[in-house]
């Protein structure tokens, strides 16, 4: 529906928004309870809706999205953020969720709720790097040097940036 230009109800951009106020209720209440594993999936998944968002639709809301409950402007009229500072922000959210999942032991635990793996943190730590990969890409035509750094820092060092290297 996407590739049509399909703006019904089942393609819209609000359906990746309700997906993302659930996940910040998630990483608010990861916060609260000191989680720092749910803290990192909850930043990975962010980074990876925002930016799937932002890929198929360009600038959108996001410093002020997700504020519906506490009223006021940004809450009706979210403004709308360039796609480059979005893709700034993910990956600021990226190595702080790869920081985070670098732990060597957590307070809590995953468990059979983590539908994507299992609990392995160290997969969530591939994704949170090849993401980070991805938006460097993103950046590239815009931004090359930043891009350059980032990509270098990550291909670089894989004991501190594992990325995903086979399906």
């Amino acid at each position: 529906g996407h590739n049509n230009y399909d703006w019904g109800n089942t393609n819209s951009w609000s359906n990746y928004y309700y997906v993302l106020q659930n996940n910040k209720f998630v990483y608010d209440r990861a916060v609260e309870l000191e989680y720092p594993l749910h803290q990192g999936v909850s930043l990975v998944m962010k980074s990876f809706l925002f930016g799937l968002v932002t890929d198929l639709w360009g600038d959108i809301p996001y410093t002020e999205a997700l504020k519906g409950n506490e009223g006021g402007e940004a809450a009706t009229f979210p403004k709308f953020d360039s796609q480059e500072s979005i893709y700034d922000a993910i990956l600021k959210d990226l190595e702080e969720a790869n920081t985070l999942l670098s732990a060597s032991s957590f307070n809590s635990s995953l468990g059979s709720a983590d539908v994507f793996y299992g609990g392995d943190v160290a997969k969530w730590r591939k994704l949170a790097n090849s993401l980070a990969l991805r938006y460097y890409m993103r950046l590239a035509g815009k931004k090359p040097a930043v891009a350059k750094a980032g990509i270098e820092k990550i291909v670089g060092n894989p004991s501190q940036y594992p990325i995903i290297t086979s399906a």
